[in-house]
């Protein structure tokens, strides 16, 4: 999506509603497939900057980390940016404003889309907060199916503890 500034700055404010369709499989790989993002925001030309705020759904089909299943991770995020023709004196005194310096009349928004969902993805994905994963001697996932693998788990700083103690009961 595309938004022209000329056209902005005749109409001083301007209401965005569309979706686009977003890849980011092959820029994150909890990411299964692209995903429709729906776009409601309002453009506003105010003291030589484009503003837009607005809010961005979709829903993310990730891959948990732990069991690796696929799952749907709905997702709802504001969004704001700031475009300027010229960088704003102005933009030295406030530190927390990210002015974006666009020499054409028209801005893709697409990169700026993509950006927060990004953000947003979790770091971690997990399908659910109980998820029980993979078994590590079988790869079963253990949330569909028990296994029946020994996972005795011994700190190698105490595995002579073990030892010692075995020695002992048949002394």
């Amino acid at each position: 999506m595309r938004i022209q500034l000329r056209e902005l700055r005749r109409q001083q404010e301007q209401d965005l509603n569309f979706s686009v369709d977003v890849d980011l499989t092959k820029v994150h790989p909890n990411v299964e497939k692209s995903v429709k993002v729906f776009v409601k925001a309002r453009a506003r030309y105010s003291e030589d900057l484009y503003v837009i705020d607005g809010r961005l759904n979709a829903v993310l089909t990730l891959k948990c980390s732990k069991c690796l299943t696929a799952y749907d991770w709905p997702l709802e995020s504001d969004w704001h940016e700031v475009f300027s023709r010229e960088q704003p004196a102005q933009a030295e005194e406030k530190d927390d404003t990210n002015i974006h310096v666009v020499e054409e009349d028209e801005v893709d928004l697409l990169p700026y889309i993509r950006e927060v969902l990004l953000l947003e993805i979790p770091f971690v994905p997990v399908c659910r907060d109980d998820c029980r994963g993979l078994c590590p001697v079988c790869g079963v996932n253990r949330n569909t199916d028990d296994c029946d693998c020994k996972q005795e788990t011994i700190d190698p700083r105490l595995a002579e503890l073990k030892n010692f103690f075995s020695s002992k009961d048949n002394t």
